[in-house]
């Protein structure tokens, strides 16, 4: 697992986006894409692994309306990667649970 995002940093470190930025910078979005979460309407699921740092995920939950969160117990950033079968259940479930 350790290799694995190892190799997957490495090589974001390694692509060439600097000199595509310098041809073309990035447009900030107006407003920020932050400040409107609220608008979000269609079902949304929020992953996370109960080791991970802390971040905007709870802001994400507490701001689109209705979207569900699921935290996969013994993971940390990557819990796609730690608990592939689990994460890939939850998804399913939550996919599954749309058809109601």
């Amino acid at each position: 697992m350790r290799e694995r995002v190892r190799e997957m940093t490495t090589r974001n470190w390694e692509r060439p986006d600097d000199e595509a930025q310098a041809e073309t910078p990035p447009v900030p979005l107006e407003p920020p894409a932050v400040e409107r979460l609220a608008q979000i309407g269609v079902p949304t699921l929020v992953i996370l692994g109960e080791w991970d740092a802390p971040t905007s995920l709870d802001q994400l939950t507490a701001e689109i309306p209705g979207a569900k969160k699921v935290v996969i117990a013994e993971t940390a950033h990557h819990p796609f990667m730690e608990k592939p079968a689990e994460f890939n259940q939850i998804v399913l479930d939550f996919l599954e649970s749309l058809k109601s």
